[in-house]
């Protein structure tokens, strides 16, 4: 499956603009972003940040190579020119929806935006239940 998968715990893609409310990351491969809807998570200072994946998109990193239709599929297009997925990239927002903090799930904003180049990952088994406990 291209999408990411939600056994896999580990970081995938790292924080390129931040507020206090939401924030934009970007995936390290383009083919696998978050599910929407999903809850991921960024590890900040003795605190962990939740996140509600609400957006997620596909485009060009070069503003002068812009994606055009060619009529084959994927996978024609990744054995005759795989050259152009080198220039995909994949980013996805976030709402803060809390943090968990000095062990307690706390459902407000934190005092400080995530920073940026900080890694987002899945939510983990554990943070979901306290997560989801709590509500």
């Amino acid at each position: 499956s291209s999408t990411l998968s939600s056994t896999m715990k580990k970081p995938f893609a790292e924080i390129i603009e931040s507020s206090l409310h939401v924030w934009l990351a970007q995936s390290w491969q383009w083919n696998c972003p978050p599910d929407y809807g999903s809850l991921v998570t960024v590890a900040q200072e003795g605190r962990t940040l939740i996140g509600l994946v609400y957006e997620v998109g596909t485009g060009s990193m070069d503003p002068t190579r812009y994606p055009f239709a060619y009529q084959k599929t994927q996978a024609e297009l990744l054995k005759e020119q795989p050259q152009i997925f080198e220039f995909l990239k994949t980013t996805f927002s976030c709402l803060v929806l809390g943090h968990h903090h000095r062990d307690r799930m706390r459902y407000i904003t934190p005092s400080q935006p995530a920073t940026i180049h900080s890694f987002v990952q899945p939510i983990s088994d554990d943070l979901n239940r306290q997560f989801l406990i709590s509500v």
